[in-house]
């Protein structure tokens, strides 16, 4: 018996993609999981808000008009720390375009959730000296 031990057989992070281009029969649509369901149901009723408070413009819109741009700067949050995790793991299999494009992806996500946040901030702040 040697003191040696057997290489551990390890799979790689992603599976390989297929050598032959698929055919629109063979794609398939992303799977929904539930980040992506909060995403997008985050993203829709944010919208949803801004655009009622902006078309019902009244003294009480202020409220509504800073939840919705609240509601979306947590959607672009969420978006830039997948978009960080979606980096490292494209980086860690080797793809460098692909882990290029998600840093800009994910930083310019995480520009807008700051914008959204610091407007919602300065709504906040506004409707209270106002009241």
């Amino acid at each position: 018996m040697t003191d040696r031990q057997a290489p551990i057989d390890r799979p790689p992070a992603r599976a390989a993609a297929p050598v032959a281009a698929a055919t629109p029969a063979q794609r398939r649509r992303p799977a929904v999981t539930p980040a992506r369901a909060f995403i997008a149901i985050g993203l829709a009723v944010g919208l949803a808000c801004i655009v009622w408070a902006l078309v019902q413009w009244a003294d009480s819109s202020v409220p509504l008009l800073a939840t919705g741009m609240l509601v979306l700067g947590v959607v672009f949050v969420a978006l830039a720390i997948g978009g960080a995790i979606e980096t490292y793991r494209s980086a860690a299999d080797g793809e460098s375009g692909r882990a290029l494009a998600t840093a800009l992806l994910g930083g310019l996500a995480a520009v807008v959730a700051f914008g959204c946040l610091a407007v919602a901030t300065v709504l906040t702040l506004l409707w209270r000296t106002a009241a």
